[in-house]
């Protein structure tokens, strides 16, 4: 991409051999601005930085469940601490954030999600959180399509309270979020068949030996 050839496996050959197209995009404008020999230590630090926020966002998390789980006082500081530490101490996503890679910047999307939808959880939800919660599963899926299973299961929760009480408001606006997803997701894929010719990932048929989702 950075050459010129597109966003390519080998030029000419239209194969998608990435599965983070807005981690590409921001990996290949780090290259064109800082060169090949300084991205791969800006990538890492911009991991690193991102692995450190998902830690304190797991802190914040885990406190907020724990109020409202009814804990007082040293049991909701052990529950954030311990919240904290399990995001942390996980080898896998310290290895991958401070490679550089995707993990750690949805690492904080996925939290940093739950955290707008657990804002308001026993109230309506307001217009300016169903926008920023879109905004946040929309750089999920950039980063990630398989992210909307991370953005889906706290909103298909909060559609759960809000039909259980009967929050018609709250319920019309996470429709729209789910529209507007949906609508963002259809017109990727319909960009990833017309560039490569392909509706699902070439990774995905690699990895599958070829099998259809319909398998």
């Amino acid at each position: 991409l950075v050459e010129g050839f597109g966003l390519v496996w080998n030029p000419g050959e239209y194969v998608e051999g990435y599965t983070n197209p807005l981690w590409t995009l921001v990996m290949a404008a780090v290259i064109a601005l800082t060169g090949t020999s300084l991205a791969p230590a800006v990538m890492m630090g911009v991991g690193g930085a991102c692995y450190g926020v998902s830690g304190v966002l797991a802190y914040v998390l885990g406190g907020q469940v724990a109020v409202r789980a009814g804990l007082t006082g040293g049991w909701v500081r052990s529950a954030a601490l311990m919240s904290g530490l399990s995001v942390l101490l996980y080898y896998p996503y310290l290895y991958w954030s401070v490679g550089g890679m995707e993990v750690g910047p949805l690492g904080v999307v996925a939290l940093a999600l739950t955290l707008v939808v657990l804002k308001e959880w026993d109230g309506t939800l307001s217009p300016r959180s169903a926008t920023l919660a879109t905004l946040l599963a929309l750089i999920g899926y950039g980063l990630r399509p398989d992210a909307v299973l991370l953005a889906g299961v706290p909103l298909a929760a909060r559609v759960g309270v809000a039909i259980k009480k009967k929050d018609w408001a709250s319920l019309k606006l996470l429709v729209a979020v789910a529209a507007v997803c949906a609508a963002a997701i259809m017109a990727h894929l319909l960009c990833r068949h017309a560039y490569y010719g392909e509706w699902v990932l070439d990774t995905y048929v690699l990895k599958m030996g070829g099998w259809i989702l319909a398998h």
